[in-house]
């Protein structure tokens, strides 16, 4: 709550005051931007390295302005091979929660390929076929993502 003056003025220039409290109610959670909408494939370089994984989400509230955020990991961090969901957040003065989840992928040496008996589809002839691994564990997170987005 915040006191606050109000005046008021005719037209022929003479005025009012008073004195009011104020409460601003806020119903609008804050926003994330540069949250990935896609997964984020890594791949390492030459001598075994990752680049940096994702730019970090910026937050804004319609009340607070900027807000920090705080991720489950750095753009910096090592991922292990595989994905990883990463979760960032954003809390207000009003304890509204501003929410972005993304996926990791990571490949290494091997390229991230599994071997799988069997056809793939119509089109595979060969015994033995090479998948990518990383986009299958990457569709699996993002339904489950969604199933979670969906209970919350």
């Amino acid at each position: 709550m915040t006191m606050v003056t109000l005046m008021v003025m005719n037209g022929e220039g003479g005025f009012g005051t008073c004195m009011a409290d104020i409460t601003v109610i806020d119903g609008e959670l804050p926003v994330l931007n540069n949250c990935p909408e896609e997964t984020i494939i890594l791949e390492l370089d030459a001598e075994g390295q990752q680049p940096n994984a994702f730019i970090f989400p910026t937050a804004i509230d319609n009340c607070d302005g900027v807000l920090p955020v705080v991720c489950s990991h750095e753009p910096d961090d090592d991922f292990p091979s595989g994905s990883t969901v990463v979760e960032c957040t954003a809390i207000d003065d009003s304890d509204k929660i501003g929410l972005c989840e993304f996926i990791v992928s990571v490949l290494r040496a091997n390229g991230g390929l599994c071997t799988v008996a069997g056809p793939i589809n119509a089109g595979t002839t060969a015994a033995n076929a090479i998948v990518p691994l990383i986009p299958l564990l990457a569709v699996g997170l993002r339904a489950m993502l969604r199933r979670r987005r969906k209970k919350g």
